[in-house]
């Protein structure tokens, strides 16, 4: 017996080996695409916690201060805090607002504190009235990054892309003025 091959039949083999390996090659860079996307989503994730972490530390610091220690009594007087660490004195700024009669109506407070790889940012406002009703409100933000890092970033650069900022706000009533006879 003789087998006779035809023309059609040859480089059958190359082409299923060539065949197979764009399908091989197609599922790797498949897979690595989706590798990649979870190692930015994981570390984008990383980064929030970090700016997330860095305002809620801040607005716990300025609550135990205020409510445990009461250094927030004085309008316009800056009141030094000791947090992570870090002994800031505050810069007490504006909006200070007086009512009709020329009473001192609310003040704030402003800190930084620079936690090395994140920053926290936190206002405390006195005396905030809402019908009628006064309370103080507490806005900490945080940052991933360093405040100096922070402060150096130009908007619109890619390093503006990689600042992830992250609020808290807290608020409460103000204790109510005990009149005495």
């Amino acid at each position: 017996m003789t087998y006779i091959h035809s023309q059609s039949q040859k480089g059958f083999v190359a082409l299923f080996a060539v065949l197979l390996s764009v399908i091989v090659l197609a599922i790797s860079i498949g897979i690595a695409n989706v590798s990649y996307k979870e190692v930015v989503l994981s570390s984008s994730a990383r980064e929030a916690n970090s700016a997330f972490f860095a305002a809620d530390s801040g607005a716990e610091c300025l609550l135990f201060w205020d409510l445990r220690q009461k250094v927030f009594t004085t309008p316009g007087a800056p009141a030094q805090l000791d947090c992570f660490g870090q002994t800031n004195v505050s810069d007490a700024f504006s909006p200070q607002t007086y009512d009709n009669e020329g009473v001192f109506d609310s003040y704030a407070f402003g800190y930084e504190f620079d936690l090395g790889d994140s920053c926290a940012r936190i206002e405390l406002h006195k005396k905030v009235e809402d019908n009628g009703v006064y309370y103080t409100r507490i806005e900490s933000k945080g940052y991933n990054m360093s405040c100096s890092q922070v402060d150096s970033v130009v908007p619109g650069t890619t390093a503006a892309s990689r600042v992830v900022e992250r609020a808290v706000r807290a608020s409460y009533p103000e204790p109510a003025a005990v009149v005495t006879p």
